[in-house]
């Protein structure tokens, strides 16, 4: 893709939120669990998908980057490009359409950070982790 913004931006109003999830050590997106770049894309792939699987897509003014969109790994991109394409069509894929691909991701991820935020911090049943794989195991029985 040509013309894909340098860094991937969240809300600077959720920017707190985003930190308190690597750097509590209760988050499974702990800082000390890997390279803290890579827990923070973790945080916003999560949030990105939940939020576009509940339909939670808000714009925000101005930007905060998390980190530098060149660091992706393909099935990231990928993701995000199969969010654009479910959101605008196929049309979205067109090179001059690569800030628009991205620009949806990150109003996802940004929207999403308040689900991900009170799953970790407000867990019903104390775990985080077990309410991640309970959402997972959700989604994949509705999507057989």
């Amino acid at each position: 893709m040509t013309g894909v913004p340098r860094d991937f931006q969240i809300d600077p109003k959720k920017r707190g939120m985003l930190h308190e999830l690597v750097e509590s050590e209760i988050s499974p997106f702990w800082k000390g669990h890997r390279k803290k770049a890579a827990n923070r894309r973790n945080v916003l792939l999560h949030s990105m998908t939940l939020a576009f699987k509940s339909g939670i897509r808000k714009q925000f003014q101005g930007g905060h980057g998390v980190f530098r969109n060149s660091d992706m790994k393909d099935e990231e991109k990928y993701l995000i490009m199969a969010i654009a394409i479910a959101e605008e069509g196929l049309d979205v894929l067109l090179p001059q359409n690569s800030e628009k691909i991205y620009r949806i991701a990150e109003e996802y991820a940004s929207s999403g950070l308040d689900i991900v935020y009170n799953m970790v911090f407000s867990s019903d049943s104390g775990d985080p982790l077990t309410d991640f794989e309970a959402e997972i195991t959700k989604v994949l029985k509705e999507n057989k």
